[in-house]
């Protein structure tokens, strides 16, 4: 999966380390009281913490609002999965 940021709106506000106020977001990928991935037009955007719980999401206008103990925020790029040898060979 890529990702193209060209024209994108993203924010991100954190307030007091326990609301955390995003736009942006195109979808939820996972969640629990411990982590929650979205997609953003950046990559994925992992949020760790206690107690975390989404209190709005609205994909349409791409608004999430989590509440918690907000401890890490991280862009990541997904994995490529890995070729086989014969993949790679045939490339």
């Amino acid at each position: 999966m890529s990702y193209d940021s060209m024209g994108a709106h993203h924010v991100l506000s954190l307030s007091d380390k326990s609301l955390l106020n995003i736009n942006g977001i195109k979808e939820v990928i996972g969640f629990d009281e411990h982590m929650i991935t979205v997609v953003t037009p950046f990559g994925q955007l992992v949020i760790e913490g206690e107690s975390l719980h989404i209190d709005k999401l609205n994909l349409e206008s791409g608004d999430l609002i989590v509440m918690g103990e907000i401890q890490t925020l991280s862009y990541e790029e997904p994995q490529v999965p890995k070729k086989n040898f014969l993949q790679r060979l045939l490339g």
